[in-house]
């Protein structure tokens, strides 16, 4: 009877430990995944053309429909047409490549992004929160 006693004080004595340091273990991993975040994709999300920003061209798009852009991990979404995509992640661009081309954007803050057309035309996106 005594060694069972042991063990459950012993079990009994590893779980409040455990319990003690979950919160700082939750804590390290919740700074862990923000750290890896930060170093990874910078389009991943929701997006909207700023007519006021952006060249004509953006206008006409934004009348068609093609005002939002939404990047996910392994597809991006423009209006509501979606395709299966890859990055290329550079300093301070992400070259997007699907259908059998490849876009440019250039990051100018974590809320802003830019594509420069062949033509001269620029379109600024801005973060949809």
């Amino acid at each position: 009877m005594k060694g069972t006693d042991r063990i459950i004080t012993l079990t009994s004595w590893g779980w409040r430990a455990a319990r003690r340091r979950a919160p700082l273990g939750a804590l390290a991993c919740g700074a862990l995944l923000l750290a890896a975040c930060s170093h990874g994709n910078p389009l991943l999300g929701k997006w909207e053309i700023d007519p006021a920003a952006s060249s004509p061209d953006a206008k006409l798009m934004a009348n068609l429909g093609l005002n939002q852009v939404e990047f996910f991990a392994d597809k991006a979404l423009i209006g509501s047409v979606g395709a299966p995509v890859t990055y290329d992640v550079g300093d301070g661009y992400v070259l997007v490549n699907g259908n059998g081309q490849t876009a440019k954007y250039v990051v100018v803050s974590s809320n802003e992004i830019r594509v420069d057309a062949p033509l001269g035309q620029k379109v600024v996106y801005r973060r949809v929160h």
